[in-house]
């Protein structure tokens, strides 16, 4: 597909803002609502607007898994579309970077640095809500969100530790059942690459259409095929794998795998013909596509083979530069915006113990009354190996790094919840403790409410905003903002910085209007513009939908900066000015 295509195949522009893909998934939520309000059948209202989702790119929550009515639900709830959307965005932007050559070590190396610039930008959006969302238990108790993390494995640097612990916990156990080490490296084909390595030239090879997530995808599809041959063999392997990128954004994985000697070779034939099976008979397929690194244990430990890759990952910890000569830091950075925007998975553990159940013993305080429990000395003595760090030990109460989850004497113990979700479904299973035996621990005991502070007047924090206050990012200046009038579905935007320089207000009246007002903004391609256009205008009956008269030549008139300009809205039939501006002025008068 030529690039030209490429772009005319997208619904929206790649330049528009996070703040109007928001406005967006706003519009669409209402008007989700008011096709639902409209059309009696609950199908034919979901085929509706399954076909609106997938018309901009969007898969449409599947009535199979969520039921008809929670699928509907979903496909009238702002956070889902502004979810979906900005996935799709994101990726096809990237992928558009990737084939304009903005993606190469020579440019923007792993992501573009468009793409990373809005990673940056959500990630401190994050970190603001983060001071101002606020965590209060039962007791009366309060944490900020930002506290919360901090002690979490979302924190680099305890995710760091926490999968540097793991890792060191399986050498351990590997030399003490005298285990081989094998560290592998898996490519993708020559046609996921879009440049060669050095030179960064287009990779005549390249299909466009492959991602890295669809890379990601054939190298999942691959360890499915080589786990299973591995099973069929009955050889058994656990260890770790970490996925990261070439320059370009092609993903490869490094695999760090212990297994009995007398299975390295048989473990090794089954990689390298799985490898190569598809398009193996390329020109250095042979050495490119599997390559093993033999580990020296007087040279350095299995581990530390890894080590640089987590840390490259996750933080740059310990490391100057990257392969590249690109400082490792900002690197790591963009390694963690480039899993986040195309979805890939980074770390992943082969074989042992869940690390959930790790994770929930490392909660508890010392277990008491364990001289007359047996199942609650055996739990005692896995939260004593978490709670020391020590994984092969915790692994060794867990009957080892192969045992089967039916045989690990710690299990998760969930109950059922009816309380609702976003959907009013169940939430269904919650982890509330661990299980050993007949004996069963909670882990969660308070009761968690959250709450967000907004500023009000005078910059104050305060827990809900008023009706009347400015609709934004929590805590931010409220900027761009939102007045609404209550008695009707009329309002007035502005003065916001980004969507008018000069500082007049926008006015609006229903759904209609703010189409043709966002469409002549920029935030849809032209083509998709136009389209969208002619849906908007098409009028809409309360009685039925098939209606196809011409619309009213009613008109809606904006004046901007250069006073000359104006800009002509079609709509609806418009209540009188006069009066909507009396009803607003009360409204406009709180910001004064």
């Amino acid at each position: 597909m030529e690039l030209e295509e490429q772009v005319d195949s997208i619904p929206f522009s790649l330049n528009v803002s996070d703040d109007e893909l928001i406005e967006w998934a706003k519009r669409r939520e209402k008007r989700a609502r008011e096709v639902v309000g409209q059309l009696v059948d609950l199908r034919t209202a979901y085929q509706a607007l399954a076909d609106t989702a997938q018309r901009y790119g969007l898969a449409p929550p599947d009535p199979e898994k969520h039921g008809l009515e929670g699928a509907v639900k979903r496909l009238c709830d702002e956070q889902w579309w502004r979810r979906k959307l900005r996935q799709v965005h994101a990726q096809a932007l990237e992928g558009l970077a990737i084939q304009w050559g903005l993606v190469h070590k020579r440019a923007g190396i792993y992501i573009s640095d468009e793409s990373f610039k809005r990673y940056q930008q959500k990630r401190t959006r994050n970190a603001q809500l983060f001071q101002v969302a606020e965590l209060i238990n039962d007791l009366g108790q309060k944490y900020t969100l930002a506290e919360l993390v901090a002690l979490s494995t979302a924190s680099l640097k305890n995710r760091r530790n926490e999968l540097m612990a793991r890792m060191a916990g399986f050498q351990k156990l590997a030399f003490m059942l005298g285990h081989a080490p094998e560290f592998y490296t898996l490519t993708c084909p020559s046609k996921y690459h879009p440049r060669h390595s050095e030179s960064c030239e287009r990779n005549k090879r390249h299909d466009p259409d492959l991602t890295p997530k669809a890379a990601q995808d054939y190298l999942n599809r691959l360890w499915c095929r080589i786990r299973a041959k591995l099973k069929r063999s009955g050889i058994e392997v656990y260890g770790f794998r970490v996925a990261e990128p070439h320059h370009a954004g092609t993903p490869h994985w490094h695999t760090l795998l212990f297994m009995a000697p007398q299975h390295v070779e048989a473990v090794r034939a089954i990689f390298r013909e799985h490898c190569l099976a598809e398009d193996g008979d390329q020109p250095g397929a042979e050495k490119r596509r599997f390559d093993i690194r033999v580990i020296d244990y007087s040279k350095g430990t299995a581990t530390g083979y890894i080590a640089k890759y987590v840390a490259k990952s996750v933080d740059g910890h310990g490391i100057d530069s990257d392969l590249h000569g690109h400082d490792a830091k900002v690197s790591s950075q963009r390694v963690t915006a480039w899993a986040s925007l195309w979805g890939i998975r980074q770390f992943q553990q082969i074989g042992g113990p869940p690390v959930t159940v790790w994770r929930q013993l490392r909660r508890l305080a010392e277990l008491k009354g364990i001289d007359e429990n047996p199942d609650l000395a055996l739990l005692e003595t896995a939260r004593q190996a978490a709670d020391s760090g020590d994984w092969a030990a915790f692994v060794e109460v867990m009957n080892g790094p192969t045992a089967k989850r039916a045989v690990q004497p710690v299990k998760l113990h969930k109950e059922w919840g009816d309380q609702p979700n976003r959907y009013s479904e169940p939430v269904g299973y919650r982890i509330i403790g661990l299980a050993c035996g007949a004996q069963v621990v909670r882990t969660r005991k308070r009761v968690w409410e959250l709450r967000i502070h907004y500023r009000g007047e005078g910059g104050h924090l305060k827990d809900k905003p008023d009706p009347y206050s400015l609709k934004g990012a929590p805590g931010d200046g409220g900027e761009p903002f939102t007045l609404e009038d209550p008695s009707g579905p009329f309002r007035i935007e502005g003065p916001s910085k980004e969507r008018n320089q000069s500082g007049a207000w926008e006015f609006h009246y229903g759904d209609v209007a703010a189409y043709s007002y966002e469409l002549r903004k920029g935030l849809l391609t032209p083509a998709a513009a136009r389209r969208e256009r002619q849906r908007a205008l098409r009028p809409w009956s309360p009685v039925n939908n098939c209606t196809r008269a011409e619309p009213p030549n009613h008109e809606l008139t904006n004046s901007h900066s250069t006073g000359s300009e104006k800009t002509t809205h079609h709509s609806r039939t418009l209540p009188p000015v006069k009066g909507i501006i009396a009803n607003a002025s009360t409204v406009i008068k709180r910001f004064d």
